[in-house]
């Protein structure tokens, strides 16, 4: 199976220091690409839209839970705890049976334990 049909979302903090929090999400989506995993970054994938965009809060987290829905793991980012986002997210996933990671041990090893097709 090719690393990159896995598709790996990434879930933390964004409000507060957001400058920072994009940076932190920006990176690790960077390094899991680097390692071969697709990754989807809604920090990136929305960034700024608290200025740029008239939607509602409630609507970005419809829009991520939706999103989340067709990805096959979720990466929580450090201090995602933090986040009233980033818990809803994890809660969706937890629903889902989305497999949950909180470091790139775990989501290898997941991942190398998956059957090849």
């Amino acid at each position: 199976m090719n690393r990159r049909k896995v598709v790996v979302y990434l879930a933390g903090k964004y409000s507060g220091d957001i400058h920072e929090n994009i940076a932190q999400a920006r990176a690790k989506a960077i390094e899991l690409w680097n390692i071969g995993y697709t990754v989807i970054c809604p920090h990136l994938n929305t960034i700024h839209f608290e200025i740029d965009c008239d939607i509602e809060y409630a609507e970005y987290i419809k829009g991520d839970q939706e999103i989340l829905r067709r990805c096959d793991a979720i990466f929580m980012l450090e201090g995602w705890e933090q986040s009233s986002g980033a818990v809803k997210e994890y809660e969706e996933a937890m629903i889902l049976g989305v497999p949950i990671f909180y470091d790139i041990e775990g989501l290898e090893t997941w991942y190398h334990g998956k059957p090849t097709t």
